[in-house]
């Protein structure tokens, strides 16, 4: 696939009126960088420049490659550090990544002078490693108020309507409302339990989660028994997230969890889940006609599941938020938001 010169052949013998060429190949063979230039290069001859202006872009990163043309028409890209780019187009004021609706961006590459700008991205995902360079130490750098406000110089961030942000980033509660407030028609959120645990310390950011997502999703590594953010159910769905319209999680256990959501939320229209109970099945089938919100998830977990599970494990004392509760719900009953 990235022999340009066989392309080249194929093209001038049997597609001789062929007009519009597009294409994406990744090339996962163990090759040196220059012997990777060197094929990319057969891409980059006057056929493919004059004749055609065809114009493709390589990647070359630590064990794969990749070469396309341009503009990407995919509507996903990663955004990956130890990357090098060769190409015909490599500057902001072009339009190579005018597709690119999801950016997965990993946070050392948010630096100043960089040379590439994507103007219409929707989803935007912190990483602070890329799947090319997990493993390398390297490749790790935390979010802070720079590169937060380095993040426009790179990406359209007024367009940007659904935020991820990955659980190895540091991100205190503050730094996480700088970065919202930088995200202004952010909707949905996607974010890890251990992240979200963060916010009872800081009345504003809870108050301005309240005002503004409308889609949640949490995820996590922990078991499905060690879930951190059920200890904290009640405030979290009755004054942090009261007004979410979709709510998704990779488990939903207890028929009491399921319970606060839906009388909390009001708003709410769908829940998404990867798996869920016996128990918590066993209710849907018999009280799903009666409700307004759509229960969708993919399987159930028939081993028996004890419904009166303690959350209050000695280990989680250290998510203990009663006084910041207390003053999250006085603000927010304050300003008319509860």
């Amino acid at each position: 696939m990235f022999d340009g010169i066989r392309w080249q052949k194929l093209i001038e013998s049997l597609l001789k009126h062929l007009i519009i060429f597009k294409f994406y190949f990744q090339d996962e063979k163990f090759e040196k960088p220059m012997e990777k230039l060197n094929k990319s290069q057969r891409f980059q001859n006057d056929f493919y420049h004059k004749q055609h202006q065809w114009y493709t872009n390589l990647e070359i990163y630590t064990r794969t490659s990749t070469i396309y043309t341009i503009p990407y028409e995919r509507k996903n890209y990663e955004l990956t550090f130890n990357t090098n780019k060769h190409g015909y187009l490599w500057m902001k004021n072009s339009n190579v990544f005018d597709n690119v609706k999801i950016l997965t961006l990993t946070t050392k590459l948010i630096v100043n002078n960089a040379e590439y700008y994507f103007k219409n991205v929707e989803s935007l995902i912190l990483r602070c490693y890329s799947h090319e360079n997990f493993y390398e130490n390297d490749d790790k750098s935390d979010l802070n108020s720079t590169k937060i406000e380095l993040l426009r110089t790179i990406v359209n961030l007024s367009n940007i309507k659904h935020l991820t942000i990955d659980n190895d980033i540091y991100l205190t509660s503050s730094l996480f409302l700088d970065l919202l407030k930088e995200l202004p028609n952010v909707s949905s959120l996607k974010i890890d339990e251990d992240q979200l645990m963060k916010i009872f310390d800081n009345i504003e950011l809870c108050e301005y989660l309240n005002e503004n997502i409308k889609k949640l999703e949490i995820f996590s590594a922990q078991f499905f028994d060690k879930r951190i953010f059920l200890n904290k159910i009640n405030i979290l769905f009755s004054q942090v997230f009261p007004n979410i319209e979709q709510f998704t999680c990779d488990y939903m256990k207890r028929v009491d969890d399921l319970l606060v959501i839906l009388k909390q939320c009001s708003k709410l229209s769908i829940i998404k889940c990867e798996g869920i109970s016996k128990s918590v099945n066993s209710w849907i089938e018999i009280n799903a006609s009666g409700l307004d919100v759509y229960l969708d998830f993919e399987f159930v977990n028939e081993d028996n599941d004890d419904d009166e599970y303690d959350y209050d494990d000695d280990d989680d004392d250290k998510y203990d938020y009663d006084e910041d509760e207390e003053q999250i719900k006085r603000s927010l009953l304050n300003r008319g938001l509860i």
